[in-house]
């Protein structure tokens, strides 16, 4: 079984600014739940793994909104300095 985690960042119409950047996470499957004498470990190991992802994607969609940023203001700057 997976989970997709997906990061976007969007305008305020709702169009997208940065391409979505999507992580795939292998989780157990709910028969793997019921079925283990150690629920808390493998919920702890669940976690840890959705919790790296979710800042994995997240740290993913703000640096291509950093180079988003980074690339207006230059073709801006250039704008500015024909003047």
């Amino acid at each position: 079984m997976k989970m997709t985690i997906i990061a976007e960042i969007k305008d305020d119409d709702g169009m997208e600014e940065i391409r979505p950047i999507e992580i795939d996470v292998e989780v157990p499957d709910f028969e793997e739940f019921e079925a283990t004498h150690n629920f808390r470990e493998l919920f702890r190991q669940l976690e840890e793994t959705l919790s790296g992802a979710s800042e994995k994607a997240l740290r993913l969609a703000f640096e291509e909104y950093l180079a988003l940023l980074s690339k207006r203001n230059s073709r801006q700057g250039t704008k500015d300095g024909e003047d």
